[in-house]
């Protein structure tokens, strides 16, 4: 059974791969945006991981370790905010959800590079899926199937 779609609701074909990308807010101890920044979700043995930047989750530079912001003083961001995708009838829905960045003690709950640690500017924090979302995960979309628009590069 397919829902109708209200009519004051304008029609657009949104590229599957849009919805891989996720803008994520970075939060202080107090729950104050720091910044945002880009993240997207791998699927890896079963299990689902939030990749995003090193820096972005530390709020420090990841070649010195000096904060990114000299102007705020150095504030370590407790929280990431992910957008999770909720309904797409008859219109796109979006909740977001906190996730803690460190455990009681103040370790990080992500994962680095093995070897190069933080010098690979790239986290992995694996993620509790709430049951009611839809994953996008972007290693389980086809890539072979584009056709070149203008502003592609070739």
């Amino acid at each position: 059974m397919s829902e109708k779609m209200p009519e004051d609701i304008p029609k657009c074909n949104i590229d599957r791969l849009s919805y891989t990308a996720i803008p994520l807010k970075i939060l202080s101890p107090t729950g104050k945006e720091l910044s945002t920044c880009p993240g997207f979700i791998y699927r890896y043995r079963d299990e689902y991981y939030l990749i995003t930047n090193w820096h972005c989750v530390t709020w420090k530079n990841n070649i010195t370790k000096e904060p990114i912001s000299k102007s705020w003083g150095f504030v370590l961001p407790k929280k990431i905010q992910i957008p999770f995708h909720k309904t797409k009838v008859p219109y796109i829905t979006w909740e977001r959800y906190n996730i803690d960045l460190m455990d009681e003690s103040t370790s990080p709950n992500w994962l680095v590079h093995p070897i190069e640690k933080e010098n690979i500017d790239v986290i992995a924090l694996k993620l509790n899926i709430p049951e009611d979302v839809i994953i996008h995960a972007i290693n389980e979309e086809e890539f072979d199937s584009f056709d070149p628009i203008i502003s592609d590069d070739v």
